[in-house]
């Protein structure tokens, strides 16, 4: 996604990697460095862009209570792609070695699960009812969306599913971000905007990034990962309609991403764009909420 959609929030960004290394140098082991080069370098910290630009965009400056929930969303997230990459035996992560494959898949459960109790740890810091609940329930719909995948895998799924799946997974963190950034400073009349934003914004991100799954030349992900994963997803979904197909396996995919299916899917990205983009009609003019819409374009540019 084009960095020039976040320059104007780029300080803002800088805060939340300097919050980032103090709560892991707070609690310090053999993995902190380790932990540090994983989130920070090649991140593009999507979520926090989106939460800090919403923020500014409703005309408040980003308090350090805000920049502290973008750093626990960024591990949280990290924490969960160390565990996707020892599920799916990934060795190469944002160009890089992942953790399981440098360091071992015991140490990597154990790190992620260490970042996981690092941000149920600040969270009490907070002592804010709204947050802990986001957060708690955010945990068990991330889980609840892993379990699934695992349990379609190599199964050709519905739309609905995939998008159920989708909320769940990716969808879900961006709204628990989004969320708390107002209710830590009790802005409460921003919540029904937290929730819708961070639905369709998470949604149409997901979507792109299984589209490009099947065309990028980007080394962060290997094409065809997914599929090779035995994950279906939306792309998948489309040429079996077309095809009549009905067993995973027997999906050719040289034939999907020369078919209809990518262009089917990339629609559906656009409606949920386009429906975030509706939700931001209402901002003021000022160069946050252009960020903010930029950035809503930017998962239209596959």
């Amino acid at each position: 996604m084009a960095q020039d959609s976040t320059n104007s929030i780029s300080f803002e960004l800088k805060k939340v990697d300097e919050k980032i290394r103090n709560i892991l140098f707070e609690n310090n082991n053999f993995l902190t460095e380790n932990f540090i080069d994983f989130i920070l370098n090649g991140s593009k910290k999507i979520r926090s862009a989106v939460a800090i630009l919403s923020v500014k965009s409703f005309g408040y400056d980003v308090s350090d209570e805000q920049t502290t929930i973008c750093a626990l969303g960024e591990i949280i997230h990290n924490a969960s792609l160390i565990h996707d990459d020892i599920v799916d035996k990934s060795d190469v992560r944002r160009g890089k070695p992942t953790l399981n494959s440098t360091l071992g898949n015991s140490v990597a459960v154990l790190g992620g699960d260490f970042l996981i109790s690092v941000v149920l740890k600040e969270l009490l810091k907070f002592n804010n009812d709204n947050v802990l609940r986001r957060f708690s329930n955010m945990f068990l719909t991330l889980c609840d969306g892993e379990i699934n995948q695992l349990g379609e895998k190599n199964q050709l799924v519905s739309i609905e599913k995939y998008l159920e799946k989708s909320e769940k997974k990716t969808a879900e963190l961006f709204k628990t971000i989004l969320f708390s950034v107002f209710a830590v400073d009790d802005l409460q009349k921003h919540f029904d905007f937290a929730e819708k934003f961070g639905k369709n914004f998470g949604l149409a991100f997901q979507i792109r990034d299984d589209v490009l799954n099947y065309c990028s030349k980007s080394t962060d992900k290997p094409v065809l990962s997914d599929y090779e994963n035995g994950i279906c997803t939306l792309p998948i979904i489309f040429y079996a309609e077309e095809k009549n197909i009905e067993d995973f396996c027997k999906i050719k995919i040289s034939e999907v991403q020369n078919s209809s299916a990518v262009g089917k899917s990339i629609e559906v990205c656009e409606k949920f764009v386009n429906i975030a983009l509706d939700l931001t009609a209402d901002f003021s003019d000022n160069q946050y909420a252009d960020a903010l819409k930029n950035l809503c374009q930017d998962l239209k540019r596959i």
